[in-house]
């Protein structure tokens, strides 16, 4: 192969990860903005927040799913992209009338959401010579699991001021996000098909949106996840099922 030619694939492969990345950056950054603009516009009715949240997520997962199945929209430009964008806006204007007004202390999680999809993202770069892509998604996610289950446990026996709720809520969204977005990483970088999806730019943005919109989301309900972890505690069934028995009687 010419030297020509080698850097015509490079400069395809890096104008490659320019519009999926620099896409979904924008879109991010559309969706932080958007929940600031809100917050600020927060005497809206709770219950009217709600239902437009429910009209124009359900109206994003609509277009999704017919942008998704229907060829002739994910390869022709510039409908791909209209299609996309139009997703990636309703989705973030759902979750800005969703989430309750956001102070300074929410917005940290926006750096540690982006912190897990970098750092997943190059974990997905590298794929060992002659190792299965899915092997090393399993492998990855182990180890990924047990560093989190060491860094809780030295935190639990030397941090007593730690929220050890909180922190394990967190690491679970961790663990828990680390396959998805390596598989996701994979199919990006070309690993799983051995071709980079190239006529689905738009739609590999979108779905790097919608992972981070579920972690910043997830980590903005902590709270919310640590009680209906309470709530449903053995202890907590049992007495349930005295106060059931009761009234029964």
């Amino acid at each position: 192969m010419s030297d020509f030619s080698r850097g015509l694939l490079a400069l395809l492969k890096y104008g490659f990860y320019l519009q999926v990345f620099g896409a979904a950056l924008v879109f991010i950054i559309v969706s932080v903005l958007l929940l600031l603009f809100l917050g600020e516009l927060k005497d809206i009715p709770r219950d009217a927040s709600c239902w437009a949240a429910i009209i124009l997520v359900s109206l994003a997962l609509i277009l999704f799913n017919v942008y998704v199945n229907v060829l002739r929209f994910r390869r022709k430009f510039p409908a791909n992209w209209i299609f996309c964008c139009t997703i990636a806006f309703l989705l973030a204007l759902g979750n800005a009338f969703l989430l309750p007004a956001q102070d300074g202390e929410d917005f940290v999680w926006v750096l540690e959401v982006m912190a897990l999809m970098c750092l997943y993202l190059l974990l997905g770069l590298w794929l060992p010579p002659q190792c299965p892509p899915l092997l090393y998604i399993a492998l990855t996610s182990f180890i990924i699991c047990a560093l989190v289950f060491f860094c809780l446990l030295f935190l639990y026996r030397n941090c007593e001021e730690c929220n050890m709720s909180v922190l394990c809520v967190d690491g679970a969204m961790w663990v828990g996000m680390c396959p998805i977005m390596l598989f996701q990483a994979q199919v990006i970088y070309g690993y799983q098909q051995t071709i980079r999806p190239f006529f689905d730019i738009p739609l590999c943005s979108v779905l790097l949106l919608i992972d981070f919109i579920a972690c910043y989301t997830f980590l903005t309900g902590i709270e919310d996840v640590i009680m209906a972890v309470e709530i449903f505690s053995a202890s907590n069934q049992k007495m349930m099922g005295d106060v059931a028995s009761f009234y029964a009687a």
